[in-house]
């Protein structure tokens, strides 16, 4: 029983003590109190800022992971259409090779058969005589040789038969 009564003792004694706080302690505790309220108050503010900010950036993040995976597929698809137009170019260059090699064998023929009817021109120049030279024109106009032969050098005057001379040329 002792000990309840020191307790109680001390208990009242504290009661007191503390309640007879000055009041300079007691504005200062006011004091302290409103700016810890208002520190508070701004922390509070500031964290729902900071929040907000922080949901703000997750949400642009997110959307920069679209756009990236977007730009991804796009890259991916022009990859595969870029290795699809090389094969495109690919067939286009050999078809082009085979074009020019039918160019060049079309200008070979071109060239050879030229020659084959500038031969065939020479050759009948030479086998005519002067005199017949003057009676017979021999061209050749895109790749057809002409031969021209004077109406009197064919045909006796007045006459539809040929003469000798024609005869003996046209033979």
């Amino acid at each position: 029983m002792k000990k309840n009564i020191l307790q109680l003792a001390l208990l009242a004694s504290l009661i007191v003590v503390s309640s007879c706080a000055s009041k300079k302690d007691l504005d200062n505790c006011q004091r302290e109190n409103k700016e810890l309220s208002e520190n508070y108050n701004t922390t509070r503010e500031q964290l729902a800022a900071s929040q907000a900010r922080v949901t703000s950036l997750e949400e642009q993040l997110a959307q920069q992971k679209r756009d990236y995976a977007a730009l991804q597929k796009s890259l991916d698809k022009s990859l595969s259409n870029s290795s699809a137009n090389n094969v495109n170019i690919s067939k286009l260059v050999d078809q082009i090779n085979e074009s020019n090699q039918y160019i060049r064998h079309l200008v070979e023929v071109k060239s050879k058969s030229d020659s084959l009817n500038m031969v065939l021109t020479n050759n009948l120049t030479r086998s005519l005589s002067r005199e017949e030279l003057k009676e017979v024109d021999v061209r050749v106009l895109k790749g057809v040789v002409y031969i021209s032969l004077a109406d009197n050098m064919l045909y006796k005057s007045g006459s539809y038969e040929i003469n000798d001379r024609a005869a003996e040329t046209l033979s």
